[in-house]
């Protein structure tokens, strides 16, 4: 991840852009293991992992369609 994907990556948070760049270098360094962690713990328990990195608007559709409905 790269600080210019992170500033247009359409699931930031509203308050990001106002962190300062430590911050926000440390969270575009920190997010892809974090990522890696979370896949590994989906595998871990049997449960799907959406990579909301591509199509943010679909996977996120998709990982609410997945908690509301336990598939």
């Amino acid at each position: 991840m790269t600080l210019a994907y992170f500033d247009q990556f359409p699931g930031w948070s509203r308050g990001d852009r106002a962190l300062p760049d430590v911050l926000r270098h440390q969270i575009v360094h920190d997010v892809p293991g974090w990522s890696e962690f979370i896949r590994q713990e989906c595998q871990r328990y049997s449960q799907r992992y959406v990579d909301m990195a591509a199509d943010f608007q679909t996977r996120l559709v998709e990982a609410e369609w997945m908690l509301t409905t336990g598939v």
